[in-house]
């Protein structure tokens, strides 16, 4: 089967407007914040027999202090006693940042682990 021109011009006229709205459609979802990424983070349990559990500190800006009590990040989740948690919806283009505390059964909160960070690309939301 041959085809005519002008139906090769509207085949490329099609995909060219495909492409156009699926361009389109991926801006406005990076705007609106419909594309987000994730971190997974996991460390080594620690063995105290008074342990209670662990918090996890982030924001978008790294730490300047190695204590809780002076921390700067946004905010904090309590993991309990699992060794591993996963952040989503972060917002795309971020570095996040990540520090680790452990408490123990009295409440008294060890200073801050070694700061981790990880970007969230477009790369990392199709490594879903």
């Amino acid at each position: 089967m041959i085809l005519n021109k002008p139906l090769l011009k509207k085949i490329f006229l099609v995909l060219i407007l495909l492409a156009v709205a699926v361009i389109i459609g991926l801006y406005v979802a990076i705007r609106t914040n419909k594309i987000t990424g994730t971190a997974e983070l996991r460390w080594n349990k620690n063995n105290e027999a008074d342990m209670a559990g662990y918090k996890i500190y982030y924001g978008t800006e790294p730490r300047r202090s190695n204590t809780p009590e002076n921390s700067e990040y946004a905010s904090q989740v309590d993991t309990g006693m699992n060794n591993y948690h996963l952040f989503t919806n972060l917002s795309l283009f971020k570095t996040y940042y990540f520090s680790i505390t452990a408490y123990n059964k009295s409440g008294k909160e060890s200073a801050f682990s070694d700061e981790v960070n990880k970007k969230i690309t477009i790369k990392s939301f199709f490594r879903r």
